[in-house]
């Protein structure tokens, strides 16, 4: 249920929202400084991960109103960067900015065109958590339309560092 409404809110935001988009490939509005710098320990993913060098942690970049960019790092110490692995990414806040609500970014995957991933980082339960979902289907989770099947949700616990 607390997934559904986050995902919810998520629609709602980024179709009012949409102007203020930006994306993280530098592209957009001009405002892709890094302000805020967060490392994220992954909790929880679900479907459990089988990947024989799983993620451990996730660093998160943001300014006031945009994830600036999102890079995952493995056991074996590989990095993964988002914006490279999503196609067409933009990210905006769920409300005016950072300060009253969860930022996010969503994309479509560049190697998979069937996937988009939405990802947010904000306080829940009292805690500063970054989540990532992975939908499947032709059809978009956002903008009301129907067939996009949740099929991957990574969960992690933050804190501030040194930008």
């Amino acid at each position: 249920m607390k997934k559904m409404l986050l995902v919810t809110a998520a629609v709602v935001a980024m179709s009012t929202s949409a102007t203020a988009q930006q994306t993280m490939d530098g592209k957009g509005d001009g405002s892709y400084e890094r302000k805020y710098a967060f490392e994220c320990t992954i909790t929880k993913v679900s479907p459990p991960d089988k990947d024989k060098d799983p993620a451990y942690k996730v660093n998160v970049w943001t300014n006031d109103k945009y994830i600036v960019r999102v890079a995952h790092t493995t056991v074996s110490g590989a990095v993964y960067y988002r914006g490279e692995q999503y196609g067409s990414t933009n990210s905006g806040p769920m409300n005016n900015s950072f300060e009253d609500g969860a930022l996010m970014w969503w994309g479509r995957s560049k190697k998979h065109p069937e996937l988009t991933m939405v990802g947010w980082i904000g306080t829940l339960d009292g805690k500063l958590t970054y989540q990532e979902d992975v939908f499947k289907g032709k059809d978009s989770p956002f903008w009301g339309k129907s067939g996009a099947k949740s099929v991957l949700g990574i969960r992690s616990i933050c804190h501030e560092v040194e930008v």
